[in-house]
């Protein structure tokens, strides 16, 4: 998970630590790890969880109605690069939530190979090329 911030509170709240306060408005989407980390973590924030598609809670911070949007990381990254004027992008993840990839049962050469690929890419520095290009840069949504 990852926080979009409001302009307006960027120069107090820089960090997760810096949202379990009572003047902080946080929303989140409800029925989600965003929603249940922020439920059960941020107990002395004013916490809205919504119960609709994600562009709702992007709404209701845009609107001045919270001062922090903590989602999924990736959304919020392409979120933020159509708002870049009005928030700022706190892309330290504070969970650990690994992806995964599901292959045929039995096909232990494609597993082989993916796990080999990984494991290459991630002591060669290929892995944080890709996550800072597509995750944290905005250059690639240029040509969308």
């Amino acid at each position: 998970q990852a926080m979009l911030v409001n302009k307006n509170k960027a120069s107090s709240i820089s960090s997760f630590r810096d949202i379990n306060r009572p003047e902080i408005r946080i929303v989140s989407k409800y029925a989600t790890p965003a929603g249940e980390l922020v439920d059960t973590f941020f107990k002395k924030a004013q916490v809205t969880l919504i119960d609709a598609p994600e562009e709702q809670s992007m709404q209701h911070l845009l609107a001045g109605k919270a001062d922090v949007f903590v989602y999924d990381m990736p959304y919020l990254a392409v979120a933020y690069t159509e708002h870049a004027d009005k928030l700022v992008f706190i892309a330290d993840p504070f969970t650990y939530e690994p992806f995964a990839a599901a292959f045929k049962k039995g096909n232990s050469d494609l597993l082989n190979a993916m796990n080999k690929y990984l494991s290459t890419i991630r002591e060669n520095g290929e892995y944080d090329r890709i996550f800072s290009y597509w995750i944290l840069n905005s250059a690639w949504t240029d040509g969308i």
